[in-house]
């Protein structure tokens, strides 16, 4: 006869694994509910744990994300990654910069993130023609740069 296997929390991955993300007061009020009802995990400090009060195991976490995303309204196709990438794609979309959302999803570089995030970053065709223009529009109101490179 098998002997029942535990669950046993290890380090994470990696060092950028170890991150402080703000929590939107919408998911701060979301978690302040779940946990007066079901408090954390008095050891282990948990939030979320199986009907026994333990760790959830890996094996029937479908199980209990189908159950979770059904309550939560998610629609059926979506997994936690694809919930990371609509975390990623507001930060994009709200103007945060490469290296907000690098640390947000804890990327180790800000390659990383520009390799599978970048072509939601907006084209910068306008801005960059508007600041040159600022600069030089008006030759006579233009700072004097401290020197000129020359070629």
């Amino acid at each position: 006869m098998r002997a029942a296997r535990s669950v046993a929390l290890g380090p994470l991955k990696t060092r950028s694994s170890y991150r402080t993300v703000p929590l939107p007061q919408v998911a701060a009020d979301r978690l302040a509910a779940h946990l007066a009802r079901w408090p954390a995990h008095p050891d282990l400090g948990l939030v979320f744990c199986n009907e026994r009060g333990g760790p959830i195991q890996q094996s029937p976490f479908s199980v209990v994300w189908a159950n979770a995303r059904r309550r939560a309204g998610v629609p059926e196709w979506a997994t936690p990654h694809d919930l990371r990438h609509f975390f990623a794609t507001a930060l994009v979309r709200s103007g945060a910069s490469v290296r907000v959302v690098q640390a947000r999803l804890g990327h180790g570089s800000a390659k990383t993130t520009l390799d599978v995030y970048g072509h939601l970053f907006p084209d910068e065709e306008d801005r960059t023609r508007a600041a040159i223009d600022a600069e030089l529009g008006n030759p006579a109101s233009a700072t004097r740069p401290e020197r000129v490179l020359s070629t």
